[in-house]
C-alpha cells in the first residue's frame, strides 16, 4: 500500500486531529488570507465562464457492484462499502474516455462514544488520472469542518474535450447518478482531504462524539479520465478507539464505444 494511503499509528483519529492543528493560521498570515480570498472570487468568475460553455456529456454506461461484507470494527462495530458503481462516457477524439466511481461507507462504531475517524481512497492504475474541474481535482465532497454545509452537486464541469470545448458537464443528480443525496446523515461530521496524488482521491472523516449503536452512511465519488479500460480499487480504514477495520474492493469498466461528438 503507498504511504499516502496508510493510517499513522494505530488510530486515524490523532492523525487527522495533528493535521487540523498544523492547519491553524499563523497570526502572519493575514495578507496571504486575503489574496486567497481575492483568488477565489476570481476563480469563482472563471468557473461561472465555463460552466456556459461546457458541454453536456451523457453517461454512455455503468456497472454496479454488489456491497461488500461488513468488517467487524470491535466486537459491535462494522464497516462496509454500499453498491459502489462506475460510470463511462463515450471516447472524445482524443481517445480519452471519462469515468465516475461513487459509494457510500456505512460505519457503525459499536458502544464507542469518542470521535471515530475513517479514511477512503479511490485509486487506478496510470495511464489514469484525476479528472480536473476549472478550479481543481474532481473529488467529492470538498473539505469540510462540517458536511451539513455542503450540498450534493447536480452535475460537475470536468476538462474533458467532447463537442469542441474544453469543458464537459456530466450529471450527478443525488439519489440518481449518485447512490446518496448527502455527503454523511450525521451532522458535525469533518472532512480533510490527503495530500494530492495525479491517480488518487483521498478522504479523511472525523465523526461527531456519542454515536454509539449508530450507522453513519458517508457519499464520496471522484471523476477520472484515461485512454484505457479502468480498473479501479477503493480502500477504506475506520478507528474507534483501540478498535480498527480495513477493508478493500475493485471496480472496473471498458470504454463504451462510440464517440462523444455522435
Amino acid at each position: 500500500m503507498p504511504p499516502e494511503h496508510e493510517v499513522t499509528g494505530s488510530n486515524p483519529v490523532g492523525r487527522v486531529m495533528d493535521e487540523r492543528r498544523k492547519d491553524r493560521l499563523p497570526r502572519g498570515a493575514i495578507a496571504v488570507v486575503a489574496i486567497g480570498v481575492f483568488a477565489s472570487i476570481l476563480a469563482a468568475v472563471l468557473t461561472n465562464e465555463n460552466l456556459s460553455s461546457a458541454d453536456t456529456l451523457p453517461w454512455a454506461g455503468s456497472r454496479t457492484m454488489a456491497s461488500t461484507k461488513a468488517v467487524p470494527l470491535g466486537p459491535q462495530g462494522s464497516i462496509r462499502l454500499l453498491k459502489p458503481r462506475i460510470f463511462a462516457s463515450k471516447t472524445n477524439i482524443a481517445g480519452y474516455t471519462l469515468f465516475m466511481i461513487e459509494t457510500r461507507l456505512a460505519l457503525n462504531v459499536g458502544r464507542y462514544d469518542g470521535r471515530a475517524a475513517a479514511r477512503c481512497s479511490i485509486s487506478a492504475p496510470l495511464p489514469a488520472t484525476n479528472a480536473q474541474t476549472p478550479n481543481q481535482r474532481a473529488a467529492y465532497p470538498r473539505p469540510s469542518e462540517n458536511l451539513d454545509d455542503q450540498s450534493v452537486t447536480d452535475y460537475v464541469v470536468a476538462e474533458f474535450a467532447a463537442r469542441g470545448g474544453a469543458y464537459s458537464a456530466v450529471d450527478t443528480t443525488p439519489g440518481e447518478n449518485l447512490s446518496f443525496v448527502e455527503y454523511s446523515d450525521l451532522p458535525g461530521t469533518e472532512l480533510l482531504w490527503e495530500t494530492y496524488l495525479d491517480n488518487h482521491a483521498v478522504w479523511d472523516w472525523l465523526l461527531p462524539e456519542k454515536q454509539s449503536g449508530k450507522t453513519a452512511k458517508l457519499g464520496f465519488f471522484s471523476l477520472f479520465r484515461t485512454t484505457e479500460r479502468l480498473p479501479a480499487k477503493i480502500e477504506c480504514t475506520a478507528a474507534a478507539g483501540d478498535n480498527t477495520a480495513k477493508l478493500s474492493t475493485k471496480i472496473s469498466m471498458t470504454p463504451v464505444p462510440g464517440d462523444t461528438t455522435g
